[in-house]
């Protein structure tokens, strides 16, 4: 195939040169056979020698065509094969460019489908690498072990929290009913005791809002007289009585020895302080107390341990 490789230029040129025919040996041989033809119809032996003469010069001209008639078909016959080669080389060129053509197309498959593979790998190594960058499963379960029993200590703790809160709101409770019944008892006489709860129970069947109402009022009094409470006062003695009974000895010594045990517990935070406070403030204060209270008087009373009459402070029943 090499060796029919030419350029565009003389390809062309050579064509050309084999389609045109050149007409000079055909000129030639018809101007030897008009001069043979013309001697040969004159007669004379003069003439002789110039008819040999013309024959022999065209007998040469006519073999110089013959061999030049035979070079062009050589020549045909050569071009004649060039002529097949180009069509087997053309299709060969055209089987082979179908052939490029579906290997083209299979190779643009092949890319987008390395293209699609590469970003898939990428995407898979991103988050390979997220993946990596978290912790093992070991860890993350150690680490949920360990909040988990955060999270139990921290519910025992609350939970303890509000026994301890419970347990001295209830203290204090206990510790305020007792200040305001001998704040009453300070005031009133023991006999007077049966009027105290006949007001009682007058003030519990009143409407509810009436007794909501005295009940804010009676637990913003006594909040106000806890938080001004000094554990260390002297018990009180009110102005007016000859004497200190057993009773309001007893109850006042109750009262003072619950304020002592209040102080020397330890001090609730301030968190708990605002629950009590507000607890206070809102009418939650016990009632079991006072009627532990009253029934504690009434048996005083039936076992003759504290009365007016029976004191020896208190002055003798007139006669």
């Amino acid at each position: 195939m090499s060796q029919y490789q030419m350029a565009p230029e003389d390809e062309e040129a050579l064509i050309q040169s084999r389609v045109n025919i050149d007409e000079r040996p055909l000129r030639r041989l018809a101007k030897k056979f008009h001069t043979f033809s013309s001697l040969a119809s004159s007669t004379g032996n003069a003439n002789f020698s110039s008819f040999e003469e013309a024959r022999e010069a065209f007998l040469l001209e006519l073999s110089s065509y013959h061999l030049l008639l035979s070079r062009s078909l050589t020549v045909w016959n050569a071009e004649s094969r060039q002529i097949a080669q180009y069509h087997r080389e053309k299709q060969r060129i055209e089987q082979e460019q179908i052939t490029q053509t579906e290997q083209i197309a299979g190779l643009k498959v092949t890319l987008e489908e390395a293209q699609l593979f590469r970003r898939r790998k990428m995407e898979y190594d991103q988050v390979a690498e997220k993946i990596n960058s978290l912790p093992s499963r070991a860890e993350l379960v150690s680490s949920i072990e360990s909040l988990e029993a955060e999270i139990s200590s921290i519910a025992e703790d609350e939970v303890q929290l509000k026994k301890n809160v419970e347990t001295r709101r209830e203290r204090l409770n206990r510790v305020l009913s007792e200040i305001q019944f001998a704040n009453r008892v300070g005031r009133e006489d023991v006999p007077e005791e049966e009027t105290v709860e006949m007001d009682a129970e007058d003030a519990s069947e009143q409407d509810p809002d009436s007794a909501r109402d005295g009940e804010h009022s009676a637990t913003d009094d006594v909040s106000v007289a806890s938080t001004s409470l000094n554990p260390f006062a002297q018990p009180f003695r009110p102005t007016g009585v000859s004497g200190i009974t057993p009773l309001r000895e007893s109850v006042l010594r109750r009262a003072h020895e619950s304020s002592a045990s209040i102080s020397a517990a330890p001090s609730p935070t301030t968190a708990e302080e605002g629950e009590e406070r507000e607890d206070i403030e809102m009418g939650e204060v016990s009632e079991e107390p006072r009627d532990k209270l009253k029934k504690r008087i009434k048996e005083d009373l039936e076992e003759g341990e504290a009365s007016d009459q029976s004191s020896e402070l208190s002055e003798p029943p007139e006669e």
